[in-house]
Order: C-alpha cells, then sequence, then structure tokens
C-alpha cells in the first residue's frame, strides 16, 4: 500500500511530533557513573558532578565533555558556579570541593559537619550557603575558606537551596518542609507547604515568584514569597528532582522515569517532552529559552538548542504535513475535536495515550475515504492533564499533546 500523506488538524497551538525526532539530543559525558547535579553559567561553560568524586566539564557547550580531577572518591550530589572560575561542589560526609581556576585544580573546604550535603548555592564568589541531612545549613561569607553553621529549626532531609540575593532565599527538603529565611541565613522560618510530600527542587526567579518539585509529581507554586503555596498539575506522578526557571514564564522540570517537563506560561500547563534515552533525570541547567542540559543515570548528558520543543516538521522534511484547520481553545473542557484530512482512502488508527504512552482510548480504528473527518473525545471524569493524541497510517506516526482541565 502507498504510503498516505496526511494532514492532522487539531485545536493545538504546538508542532507536530515525527518518530524519532526530539528536541533533546545526547552528549557524551566520557563517565558511566551517575550524574546528580548540572550547572552552567554561559552556553558554553558548565560542570556536571556525581556518584564517586566525578567531575566533568565542558567549555563548548557539551560538544566535548572532560573530566577533572575532584581528589575524592565521595559521591557529589550539587554543584555551582558563581563564574566560570570560581565553583563549589559538595556531597557526602560534608564533603566540599572548591576550584578558582576552573576546575585545573580542585582543593578541600572544611564544611564543619560530618552530614551528607544535598545543595549549595553562591550569590557572589564570596557569598554562599550549602544545606543537607538533618537540617544542616552552612554558610560562607569568605569564598568558603571558613564555613558556619546555621540554625534551620528542623531536622528534615534538606535536598535544596534557592537564593535571589544576598538576603533572601528558601531550602526545601522531606516531608514537605520549607524554610525562608530574608536575613542572609541568620534566621530560617517555616512556611506551609500543603504537604508532607518529599520535596526536592526550588528556584525564584524574584523575591516573590517561585517554585518547588518533588516527589509524586509535586510542583507548588507560590506569587507571594511563599507566604502562600498552591499546587500546579504536573501530568505525571514520577518523582521530580530538580526545576530550572529562566524567567516568570518559561521553566523546566526533571525526573524519573525520562521525565522532562516545560512550561511557558509560569506553570498553569505543563507539557511533557520527548527524549530518545530512557533513564532518571537529575538535574537540569538552562541559560536561557532555549539552551539547556539535563544529567542522570550511567553519565546521561542531554542537551537542547530549542527549549527542548521538538522540530517542527515540514513537508520538505518529513511525509507528514501539520496546519490549523479551526482554532478552539486548548486547554479544554469538556470535549476536544480533532479534525483530520486525508488525501486518499487507507487505514488509520486513531488514539489517545497518557503521557507515559499507555493508551486510553481509541477514537478510530478502520479505513477512511478520502477527505475530510471530524472525531470528538469527551475524557469525563478522567484525571486532568497532559494526554497525547496520536494518529497512525501505515508506517507513519504523528502526536500532539493536549491538556484537559477540570
Amino acid at each position: 500500500m502507498n504510503k498516505l500523506r496526511i494532514a492532522l488538524f487539531l485545536i493545538l497551538t504546538t508542532g507536530a511530533t515525527a518518530c524519532g525526532q526530539t528536541g533533546w539530543s545526547q552528549q557524551s559525558s566520557s563517565t558511566s557513573s551517575s550524574l546528580r547535579c548540572v550547572h552552567f553559567t554561559d552556553p558554553d561553560t558548565g560542570w556536571a558532578v556525581g556518584d564517586f568524586g566525578t567531575i566533568v566539564h565542558t567549555a563548548n557547550g557539551g560538544a566535548t565533555w572532560s573530566a577533572q580531577t575532584s581528589g575524592t572518591g565521595s559521591h557529589l550530589r550539587a554543584v555551582f558556579a558563581a563564574t566560570p572560575d570560581s565553583v563549589w561542589t559538595v556531597g557526602f560526609f560534608g564533603t566540599i570541593r572548591a576550584t578558582s581556576d576552573g576546575g585545573q585544580t580542585w582543593i578541600t573546604q572544611t564544611s564543619g559537619t560530618p552530614r551528607n550535603l544535598k545543595s549549595i548555592y553562591f550569590t557572589d564568589p564570596q557569598t554562599g550557603w550549602g544545606v543537607g541531612y538533618q537540617g544542616v545549613i552552612i554558610h560562607t561569607v569568605d569564598g568558603g575558606n571558613s564555613w558556619s553553621s546555621q540554625t534551620s529549626g528542623t531536622g528534615a532531609i534538606l535536598r535544596c537551596l534557592c537564593f535571589v540575593n544576598d538576603s533572601t532565599g528558601w531550602a526545601v527538603g522531606s516531608g514537605g518542609t520549607i524554610r525562608r529565611t530574608v536575613d542572609g541565613g541568620e534566621t530560617w522560618v517555616a512556611q506551609s507547604s500543603g504537604t508532607y510530600a518529599g520535596l526536592r527542587g526550588v528556584d525564584f526567579v524574584n523575591d516573590t515568584t517561585g517554585w518547588v518539585v518533588g516527589d509524586n509529581g509535586m510542583i507548588l507554586f507560590t506569587a507571594d514569597g511563599g507566604a502562600t503555596w498552591s499546587q500546579q498539575a504536573s501530568g505525571t506522578g514520577v518523582v521530580l528532582k530538580e526545576v530550572c526557571f529562566v524567567d516568570e514564564q518559561t521553566g523546566w522540570a526533571v525526573g524519573y522515569a525520562n521525565t522532562i517537563l516545560n512550561t511557558t506560561d509560569g506553570g498553569f500547563i505543563w507539557w511533557p517532552q520527548e527524549t530518545d534515552l530512557w533513564g532518571n533525570f537529575k538535574s537540569t541547567s538552562f541559560v536561557d529559552t532555549q539552551q539547556g542540559w539535563a544529567v542522570g543515570d550511567a553519565g546521561i548528558i542531554l542537551h537542547t538548542a530549542t527549549g527542548g520543543e521538538t522540530p517542527q516538521v515540514t513537508p520538505d522534511s518529513a511525509p507528514v504535513t501539520t496546519s490549523l484547520l479551526t482554532s478552539f481553545p486548548n486547554p479544554f473542557n469538556p470535549a476536544l475535536t480533532v479534525e483530520l484530512r486525508l488525501p486518499a482512502a487507507g487505514e488509520v488508527i486513531l488514539s489517545v495515550l497518557d503521557i507515559g504512552g499507555r493508551l486510553v482510548e481509541e477514537l478510530h480504528r478502520g479505513g477512511l475515504v478520502r477527505g475530510e473527518h471530524r472525531f470528538e473525545w469527551r475524557p469525563g471524569t478522567r484525571a486532568a492533564g497532559v494526554y497525547l493524541l496520536e494518529l497512525r497510517s501505515g508506517e507513519e506516526r504523528e502526536v500532539r499533546k493536549v491538556c484537559y482541565l477540570k
């Protein structure tokens, strides 16, 4: 049977996804160790750290990654670069390694704690904080030459922290823990997250607007500095490990089971992004709305130059063409209209999938004559969130994302 050229017209504003194409590509990390954190200072310069003291560095956007000698075998859990020269990494047993020459040499700094450290953040090359097990918070004002402890007021595992200036910052952790300071850590005050889920990542773009991610697909949002937190629909139940925003609208969250989520509206809608690799992603770093990296199990490093979006399919690049026939809102409620046009008669399967690729409902399976056809999907009592519309005909496949709201 001759291949069909199919035009699928959906009530969407996103582009088509051709099988085998994604907006993320793999880079060679030069290690098989699991990578736990990645941080870039600009589109060229970045570091990733992980198990067994692994540190890898790139000076060309990840085209090549080279190993650096950390001087420790401890598992490293976080890295932060205040400048392309001044970088710190932390890990198990209170380990801190620092460099002032871009990683050519890494030296030991004394944390003053035997606890595992999970996160580190600097607002400038002198001022920084670290957090870890049993509510540990440490602070430096001299680039790490000396570290002093701060009182967190909790025994929770603090897994991530973020500062917007030398005074204002947040730390999050197990049991729904959120702590905030407005005096550089002299005092840390509890905030109510509204959940007991483990919280694993936090990012703020200013002193009022921020996001937290964690277990069970948890995404929390605040517009008042954390005085109140509200949940956003992630569309997934997996552990989300880290969140990264470049402005008040555009951000990403990564997690287990190959999960990369993106929002361009401040988290009102989170869309899943596709990759060609299967793994648990642990960290992500973006320098603008286009350039970003994600790292995870077995030395995985992924890079995007398109914000993670799949390159648009055109008639010149693939046999599937897509254009907008009618305009309806997306997100939708209560019904989604799907229109497709066949230039020739053929067998077609039109399905609704969840974001894990599992079949939710078949809208059509069988032959269709040449011309335009309309289908309707009413999710009814199904869970709100992101779904995938999949069209198959022979070897051709096209996928679109839709969001069902209640």
